[in-house]
Parts: C-alpha cells; structure tokens; sequence
C-alpha cells in the first residue's frame, strides 16, 4: 500500500496539464449548468471541435463548461484529481473479487462521482474518532507507564512506540468473510472494517478523500480485532529477515515491542483498564513539572490532537523540568481531566435536590 505523501508526488503530473487538457478530461463527468436541464454528463457530438471549452453536449445541445472565473478555475484542478479518483475507484470495483469489498469500493465510486457532478468534496456520514481514547492516546499512555516504573532507555522505548503506530497505520484489514473467529463479533468487525476502508485504506490511493491515521480513528476495538494477525505477521518478518543474524538474536531484539503490544492487548481485555481509560488517572501524580524535551519527545510519538481523551490540553507545559515520584496516583487526581468520583458525587447531590 503506497503512502499518501508518494500518490501526491505520482500525481503532480496532472497540475502541469493546459486548461484544454483538464476540460476535456473533466468533461464527461460534468453535468450540464443550463437552469432546468437534467443531462448528467457532456458527451461527444459528431462536429468534433477542436475547442472541448465551446462543444455542446450531443444529449442536451448545451456547453457544460463554464470556467470563467478564478473560483472555477480553482475547482477544475481538483475536478482533475476527483476525476484520477474515480476512474481509480472504477478498475478497483472492476478487478475485485471479495463481495463486500466490491460493495465498498463501489459505494465510495458514487460518493465521488456524486461529489463530482455537484461541485462539492467527497465526504462520509460519520468522521472519525470513532473510539475514545485513540491507539495513539493508548500508546502515549504506555510511554506514562514504563516512565512511572522506572524506565531506563527512553528514546529506544519512544522509537518502538513510533514503529508500532506506523506499523498499525500500513495495517491491511483482512476480509470480514475470512475471519476465522467463531468467537468473533461479526457485525462489530464488519462496522470497522468499514469505516476504516472509507476514512484510512481508500483515501491513500484518492487524494480528494478525507483521510485520517487508523491509530488516531479508532482505539481498544481496533487494536483487538487487528492484534493476533499483527504479531504473527511481526513474528514472520523476523524470520524472513535477510540480515545476517541468528534468529534468536532478532527476536530477542524485537521482544521489547512485543512488550509493548502485550501490555496493550493485555489491559484492553481487562474490566478496569487503566491505559485504555480515556480518564487515565493512574500515572498523573507521577508526573511533576516535566521537562519541555521529554514533552517535546512525547509530542513526535503521538500528536496531542486527541484532546477530549487524554484531558483536553496539551500533555506537558513550556516551561518545568521532570521529576518522577513513586507515589499513588489517586491521592491526586489531574486537574484537566475529570474525576469520575466527583461527577458521581455531582449527580447524586443533583437528584436529591
């Protein structure tokens, strides 16, 4: 699966294409701007012009294109990558064999076309998060956790937290029809895997879709249904690896991200999370007037865009130096983020009123 960053760059040829080039590959997907008329696309009339911008439709006898301002002008150039979309969308929906995939792709073909004819920007119902806290969140949660019992080596911990969120966001689901768990929540696998089909799979190869990071949409759910295939595909990387290295001596290297994942999957199964908890309450005493650079290095693991979860602020402040007391956490509760104790007392006090 290529990057976002990398379909930009193959796609930079279409911005070097002249104003006749981008009209007559829009065209056809354009419907017709008369008041009143209903043709839903220019098509070719059998006076060839040499001028797309002045043919009329063969259907309606109208010119679809009207491209007279600056605001048009704007819109043809992303009317061009809408148009690379769909016609991407097309051969995908064509050559795919999974039944729901090819239901997927081709509900997500309309939704562009749709937005095409319209002159509007393909969107989805539902934007993402779609689970609170994030894998992003929890992982940032997990750096708190190994600080909190002594952690020794912090950047190496720090650039295992980074390869396992790029590892999660290159993560190809697998087809909720060969899920081979009969313990399963089917409908809740299939909910998922759509939602990340339309908001992280497909926007990597459309540019015109809203894309979002798989570990900043969803969270514990996710993380569960993704878990068991992550770790054999980890374990089969390893052994396929051609470094020169006895086998033992890479997993050995590896055991600290499996660390990381089983702490992970071990505290999503658990009735009383801690690092799942998007109040998190269990490690914040232990943070003093931390220093701006283990912020800063906290901040490169995980973006704080997901506020709401972790306490809706930034993690650290500008100005303070770290100090780590092992004292218990709830003697002092976060002042940003909201206890649960208190809320509870809150709406008792209420009801008896």
């Amino acid at each position: 699966m290529s990057s976002r960053p990398e379909l930009l760059k193959s796609r930079e040829y279409l911005c070097d294409l002249s104003l006749e080039q981008k009209i007559r590959k829009c065209a056809p997907y354009l419907k017709c701007q008369e008041d009143g008329c209903k043709c839903p696309s220019w098509k070719l009339g059998d006076q060839i012009s040499s001028q797309v911008l002045e043919s009329p439709c063969k259907s309606c006898h109208h010119v679809h294109q009207c491209f007279a301002t600056d605001d048009d002008c704007a819109w043809l150039e992303v009317a061009v990558q809408m148009v690379d979309d769909v016609e991407h969308m097309y051969v995908l929906c064509a050559s795919e064999e999974d039944t729901e995939t090819k239901h997927l792709y081709f509900c997500i073909f309309k939704r562009i076309r749709k937005a095409l004819m319209n002159r509007t920007k393909p969107t989805f119902d539902d934007p993402p998060p779609f689970e609170r806290p994030s894998i992003d969140t929890a992982v940032r949660n997990v750096v708190l956790h190994y600080l909190a019992h002594g952690m020794k080596d912090l950047d190496t911990t720090l650039e295992l937290c980074r390869l396992l969120l790029s590892f999660v966001n290159m993560w190809k689901m697998g087809y909720p029809s060969r899920r081979s768990n009969k313990h399963e929540n089917k409908t809740g696998y299939r909910l998922i895997y759509m939602r990340w089909m339309c908001h992280c799979y497909a926007p990597q190869f459309c540019v015109t879709l809203p894309h979002c990071e798989a570990t900043s949409a969803f969270g514990k759910n996710f993380f569960l249904a993704i878990v068991p295939d992550l770790k054999k595909q980890l374990l089969e990387k390893i052994s396929q690896d051609p470094t020169p290295v006895e086998l033992d001596k890479k997993t050995q290297l590896m055991q600290p991200i499996f660390r990381i994942i089983g702490l992970l999957e071990e505290e999503a199964q658990k009735p009383e999370h801690r690092i799942w908890d998007p109040y998190f309450q269990s490690f914040a005493s232990l943070l003093v007037n931390p220093t701006p650079d283990f912020g800063d290095q906290i901040g490169e693991v995980v973006p704080t865009t997901d506020q709401d979860a972790s306490g809706g602020g930034p993690l650290f402040s500008d100005n303070s130096h770290l100090e780590v007391h092992k004292v218990d956490a709830a003697c002092a509760p976060c002042e940003s983020t909201p206890s649960r104790k208190s809320s509870d007392t809150s709406q008792k006090r209420r009801s008896s009123e």
